[in-house]
């Protein structure tokens, strides 16, 4: 079972993703996260086993494989657990179709001709560093909201 821990207002931080507080339906549940991780690890051993997958040459062969299609339905809330895959491992960069799918931001992919494994730390800076400016801009709203509160008191 996973342990959350409180860190900012209204993100979580998990053993296993970050959990944001937004619409109900980007709400990553703790079932969410399991399901995830589940679905995942078997779609990462099915492309160690699978013939036509294993010998292909790009990763867009792993999308034919069942667990890409659940994945990819659980919707763009498991965004974050691919990049923490990503930090986790250099080499999950097979899930680069997945997030690409998924992300419809498209300052948030790579569009660099360069290797997988290069493009997977290109997008986790850019993950981290568009999360980063999301706090900071909560902040700045938190801020200005109670200035004008304090100010309209005196």
């Amino acid at each position: 079972m996973r342990t959350l821990f409180f860190i900012l207002p209204f993100i979580f931080i998990t053993t296993g993703c970050i959990k944001q507080n937004t619409e109900k339906s980007d709400i990553l549940t703790t079932e969410d996260i399991a399901k995830f991780d589940s679905l995942f690890n078997a779609w990462e051993k099915e492309i160690h086993n699978n013939p036509k997958a294993q010998l292909s040459s790009s990763t867009r062969a792993y999308t034919i494989l069942p667990q890409f299609k659940e994945l990819k339905a659980m919707g763009k809330k498991i965004i974050p657990c691919i990049i923490e895959q990503f930090e986790k491992d250099n080499n999950t960069f097979f899930a680069l179709p997945l997030y690409d799918e998924l992300q419809d931001n498209d300052s948030l992919k790579s569009h660099r001709e360069t290797s997988e494994q290069d493009k997977v730390s290109e997008i986790v800076q850019k993950f981290r560093e568009q999360e980063k400016r999301k706090m900071w801009e909560e902040r700045s709203e938190e801020r200005r909201v109670g200035k004008e509160c304090r100010s309209r008191w005196s």
